[in-house]
């Protein structure tokens, strides 16, 4: 490996290191983002975002909501969790097969947590969420799977921003708009992390 090749990969090790000691990845990010006064911050190594919170994660569903009369976008609301359920169940898939760390690891709790919310809507609307998610479709290679995993984030994210531009309410609208904050950014993640492994080949296992 020549001198620029090896400060490279230092480089790239120090930013996963950085990105593995500090701890969870923050789930609300937002899509804008602005530095304290007077002060820079840095980005998250693994998507390039700003780490300032502007989404609040803890959304709060009453129990109860008007169900929604449009029956179109109920039925994009079961299609989409049926998505998140399929995309997280290849990300497992995925993450067990090659032992990959990064990004599954922030990316995996929070799709959880999108599945989790959705079917509260659901209860809340006193429906039930029928669909079941297609079988997964097994990777042959790393870059494969973190290619399908960036494609399920898009796919997710167009979804949700569908139902989020023609959703009735506002506590449907404040949660639809924490999952495609999230989304958006899963889908820098894999991004990045697809660079990361272009960049460095046969190596890129020993960084993920």
């Amino acid at each position: 490996m020549g001198g620029k090749k090896m400060r490279q990969f230092k480089s790239l090790w120090i930013v996963m290191a950085i990105m593995l000691l500090g701890g969870s990845f923050p789930s609300n990010l937002a899509a804008n983002h602005a530095p304290a006064p007077g002060m820079g911050e840095p980005p998250c190594p693994c998507c390039g975002q700003p780490w300032r919170e502007q989404v609040d994660p803890e959304v709060t569903i009453p129990k109860k909501l008007p169900a929604p009369k449009n029956q179109e976008w109920l039925s994009k609301l079961r299609q989409v969790l049926a998505a998140a359920k399929f995309a997280k169940a290849q990300d497992e898939s995925d993450q067990r097969k090659f032992g990959i760390t990064n990004p599954y690891r922030y990316i995996i709790p929070q799709i959880d947590h999108h599945i989790g919310l959705i079917s509260k809507l659901f209860a809340a609307y006193g429906l039930p969420p029928d669909g079941k998610p297609a079988a997964i479709r097994p990777s042959s290679t790393v870059l494969q799977a973190l290619e399908n995993g960036k494609r399920l984030a898009a796919d997710l994210a167009t979804q949700y921003e569908w139902l989020l531009n023609h959703a009735e309410d506002k506590n449907t609208k404040k949660v639809l708009n924490l999952i495609i904050t999230q989304t958006k950014l899963h889908y820098l993640m894999f991004d990045n992390v697809i660079r990361l492994f272009k960049i460095e080949g046969t190596m890129a296992p020993l960084l993920l």
